[in-house]
């Protein structure tokens, strides 16, 4: 049940009233003394929505579906076991959390490693709408780590601008920095490349593979997984066929993941009537939506998902 007994209130009649709340069979059972009831007397029954641990929540949410991926030594040590998330998939979910007063949405639940090196699952938010314009790096490199300009900007600027109880809530996380040489790469295939551990396919030169912080972006696999299971297969940098993404917005935006054949360039994802993904040079300015992890004891105390009616987030 959503729901959780608080009390009894009566009116005309003195304090010589017991109340029983059964929470199984939800009834109610009321003693009252006959010397204290004046006539007819009124009750009423007082109840809050539950809190409740807001990964539970989400997973029983029938626009998320599970993904399973294989284990795969190549890949960063915690992925080499059997990887499960919880990602919401399609064109309409109700996947809205309201965040520092504005909307997010949920990208899914993951196993991540927290600034400690413990695994834990976290879900991860994404601002519904783009916090500004920006240049990935004023020196045109995508080097996230070193740290990038946007990385900067978006760990200074916008996390300092977030509302203290909303600043607790953000988990400290290790991010994976892979990317890949060509735009010809499919949604399962960019998961792999973004998590591998070393190789000239997936990383510049000698450029960090992980980066461990608060703030960052989308990798281009979660615009990959936000469409449908039909969309899979389907080169991610010609969405052409695939319109039914959650994730689409007007305009072009930057993601994390850094196409590896060169310093100077990085992936983005262009939106319009359909999305697509392609390569930019870091010194363009273009949209950025911050994106991050919620710690593992972040609990939902209301809301449905709906932009009408958000969730909202607490400790």
């Amino acid at each position: 049940n959503d729901y959780e007994y608080l009390n009894t209130e009566c009116e005309n009649t003195s304090d010589f009233i017991n109340t029983i709340f059964n929470e199984n069979t939800w009834k109610l059972n009321l003693s009252v003394e006959e010397k204290s009831i004046d006539g007819n007397f009124n009750c009423t029954v007082y109840f809050k929505e539950k809190i409740k641990k807001a990964t539970e929540v989400i997973k029983t949410k029938d626009e998320v579906e599970k993904i399973i991926h294989t284990p795969d030594d190549s890949l960063q040590n915690i992925f080499n076991e059997e990887t499960l998330e919880y990602r919401y998939r399609g064109k309409e979910v109700d996947n809205y959390v309201k965040f520092n007063d504005e909307l997010y949405r949920i990208i899914g639940i993951f196993k991540v490693e927290d600034g400690y090196g413990k695994e834990t699952e976290m879900i991860k938010i994404i601002k519904s709408e783009p916090y500004g314009s920006y240049k990935y790096d004023e020196k045109n490199y995508h080097n996230w780590a070193r740290p990038s300009t946007l990385n900067t900007i978006l760990n200074t600027t916008f996390y300092n601008s977030l509302k203290e109880d909303c600043r607790k809530l953000i988990g400290e996380v290790k991010y994976y920095l892979g990317g890949y040489k060509t735009t010809e790469i499919n949604t399962k295939n960019m998961w792999r490349y973004e998590r591998k551990k070393s190789g000239s396919d997936y990383y510049y030169e000698s450029n960090p593979k992980t980066w461990i912080g608060k703030v960052a972006l989308m990798y281009a696999s979660d615009y990959g997984y936000a469409g449908d299971s039909s969309c899979e297969d389907l080169n991610l940098f010609n969405y052409d066929k695939c319109n039914n993404n959650w994730l689409n917005i007007n305009g072009k935006e930057w993601v994390l993941s850094p196409y590896a054949l060169y310093s100077y360039s990085n992936f983005h994802i262009s939106f319009g009537t359909v999305g697509t993904a392609g390569v930019s040079l870091d010194q363009n300015i273009m949209g950025v939506r911050p994106t991050f992890y919620l710690i593992n004891e972040t609990n939902i105390t209301s809301g449905n998902g709906t932009i009408e009616k958000p969730y909202i987030l607490s400790l």
